[in-house]
């Protein structure tokens, strides 16, 4: 499932809700596991965080706040490119 972080604009995906934190400090903590796009466009990862602030910091985008994925016509690396109203790919 598809969410958009509502700061930055990039899409992630969820890979699992509801996971539990077992470490002694935040036992039984509810976590989201999501996979994106690394800063640098260097590949994806996985990322975690609390379930709560996963839901105050993304939001499940609309098909027109959702990127298409391609090559940085300069480096080569891989980036979103944004399907905006005016028809040019935007990269971000």
């Amino acid at each position: 499932m598809e969410y958009l972080h509502i700061k930055s604009g990039r899409v992630y995906e969820v890979k699992f809700f509801g996971v539990i934190n077992a470490t002694n400090a935040q036992d039984g903590q509810e976590m989201v596991i999501y996979e994106g796009m690394k800063k640098d466009g260097s590949g994806k990862t996985l990322f975690v965080r609390e379930v709560n602030e996963f839901n105050d910091k993304f939001k499940k985008p609309t098909q027109k706040e959702k990127p298409e994925y391609g090559k940085c016509p300069e480096c080569g690396t891989n980036i979103q490119i944004w399907n905006c109203s005016c028809g040019d790919g935007h990269p971000y």
